[in-house]
């Protein structure tokens, strides 16, 4: 009696598509956030001396060169007056940056909520 062998064929299995998520228009909060300060002392700036006199100030604030018009200095550099314009935008990006790298801005998208991020 011949043995007949049995042939076993093995099936590949096909991985599920992966699914894409839409990119859809969010709000980064953070980075909002981050130009609250620059907002409240231009609207200040501006009731007590003037429009042009506040977009020189915001300039000088968010760039760290310049000077506050009211004050009659010589332009310089000024990395203190920064923390009124450019480092809080900075660390709102930088916060945005981190909760998209540990998934917290997806997490927020899958749950539901609709235009926010971190």
């Amino acid at each position: 009696m011949p043995n007949k062998a049995i042939t076993k064929y093995r099936t590949r299995f096909v991985s599920k598509a992966r699914r894409v998520i839409r990119s859809k228009r969010r709000i980064p909060l953070a980075v909002v956030a981050g130009f609250a300060p620059l907002t409240m002392n231009f609207i200040s700036d501006a009731k007590s001396h003037g429009i042009t006199d506040a977009v020189q100030a915001a300039s000088f604030n968010l760039t760290g060169y310049g000077s506050i018009p009211w004050q009659n200095e010589a332009p310089h550099w000024s990395l203190s007056q920064m923390k009124y314009g450019g480092m809080p935008i900075l660390a709102g990006f930088g916060v945005h940056w981190i909760a998209s790298k540990i998934g917290l801005n997806r997490a927020i998208a899958k749950s539901g909520i609709p235009f926010i991020s971190i």
